[in-house]
């Protein structure tokens, strides 16, 4: 054994200088090749990172469009918006117009048709801006079974009228302009339309039954109601509540029709540039 060691050394011992030479050179060459695929792995690697990092920024330029595009689209969209809230406006205050001008009407032919008579206008076929008629057999807000224009609660309506119809101290009915002259109760109180005319009772009778009036006039653009009181002392007894503002136009006409009589009421108001024009017929009494 041991002289077949010393010959493989004696074998190793006796290659050619240039063979070893060589084979060293291999391994060198081969550790080279190593570590130089190693460093290329490593720049491959941050070359992709870096390009990574490249692709998923955004450049000055990028930023600045994209806040244009989104200020464009900010702009349109607040129109859009804007438009619409301007159009949801305007019909809101149409419809509201239109609410209340409906709501006076209807209160203006609830009155007539529960109207006992018609005072004022009293001349046919002639316009006034101002409506009245006397509490009618079927009002009794009260439900106590008497009728609320039934003063002296016999049972019976206005059959008792005093001197002064409406037992209020004035001619005609107070505060009102009964006959157009641009005068207000002018004469003395006989004079119930304040044009002469006496309409008084003078049968002797305690007088104590008296028209009760609902009263609808212009105070500028409001439109006012006057209601009598329950179980009202004197014609002075009422509330006045304004019904309607920004009235434009207010007319109620006396129209004949057979042994009846009509009444034409007209209304318009208006708020900005829209108008509301309503007109109605009643019969008066039309609900007896």
């Amino acid at each position: 054994m041991k002289s077949n060691r010393k010959n493989t050394a004696l074998n190793n011992s006796s290659c050619p200088p240039l063979i070893v030479a060589e084979g060293r050179l291999r391994q060198a060459s081969r550790f080279f090749i190593c570590m130089d695929s190693r460093f290329r792995g490593n720049d491959t690697h941050e070359n992709n990172q870096n390009t990574l990092n490249k692709h998923s920024g955004l450049t000055l330029i990028e930023v600045l469009l994209s806040l244009a595009i989104a200020s464009v689209f900010a702009l349109l969209l607040g129109q859009v918006v804007g438009g619409a809230l301007q159009a949801w406006s305007g019909s809101q205050a149409k419809h509201d117009l239109t609410q209340d001008a409906r709501f006076a009407m209807q209160r203006m032919n609830a009155a007539v048709r529960d109207a006992g008579i018609l005072m004022l206008p009293f001349t046919d076929n002639v316009p006034r801006d101002v409506l009245a008629v006397s509490l009618g057999p079927t009002i009794d807000q009260d439900s106590n079974g008497i009728m609320d224009g039934d003063n002296d609660g016999d049972g019976q309506l206005d059959e008792d009228l005093p001197p002064d119809n409406t037992n209020d101290g004035a001619p005609g009915i107070i505060g009102i302009d009964d006959d157009g002259d641009g005068l207000v109760d002018e004469g003395n109180t006989l004079r119930n339309h304040e044009d002469g005319s006496l309409v008084g009772d003078s049968d002797g009778s305690d007088d104590n039954d008296w028209y009760d009036p609902v009263v609808y006039y212009l105070q500028g653009t409001t439109l006012i109601e006057r209601m009598p009181n329950l179980n009202p002392v004197d014609g002075n007894d009422y509330t006045e509540n304004p019904l309607v503002e920004n009235v434009i136009t207010f007319t109620a006409a006396r129209i004949p029709q057979g042994r009846g009589v009509i009444v034409e009421i007209t209304l318009a108001i208006a708020n900005g540039n829209e108008t509301i024009n309503l007109n109605s017929r009643v019969r008066v009494g039309g609900a007896k």
